[in-house]
């Protein structure tokens, strides 16, 4: 690692602990766990978007085969499912804390 990208890094640390460190934990834990929801939700949501429409082709393309149309449906069917769980995720951790609004 280049000696200036280790100051930036050293400098940046040094100026995220402190406030960190005077954060109640239940603040600091709250702030996580909307840092992972918010970096996971668009990749949940492009990845099931990606099976739904994977499994819209493969049920197109399989017309002659009952076995591939069966599991292009399953696939679709799952899709459908991830981005339901991926919709209400928001609404079960807002519960699980307590809030009545938006919990990120």
């Amino acid at each position: 690692m280049p000696s200036k990208l280790k100051k930036l890094a050293w400098t940046a640390a040094a100026l995220l602990v402190p406030t960190a460190c005077a954060m109640p934990p239940e603040q600091r834990i709250q702030q996580v766990i909307c840092q992972i929801y918010n970096e996971l939700l668009p990749v949940a949501q492009a990845i099931a978007l990606l099976m739904f429409v994977y499994g819209g082709a493969k049920y197109v393309y399989s017309a002659e085969d009952p076995g591939g149309r069966k599991q292009a449906k399953s696939i679709a069917v799952n899709a459908i499912i991830g981005l339901v769980i991926v919709a209400i995720a928001q609404g079960l951790i807002a519960a699980a804390s307590g809030q009545a609004g938006p919990f990120c």
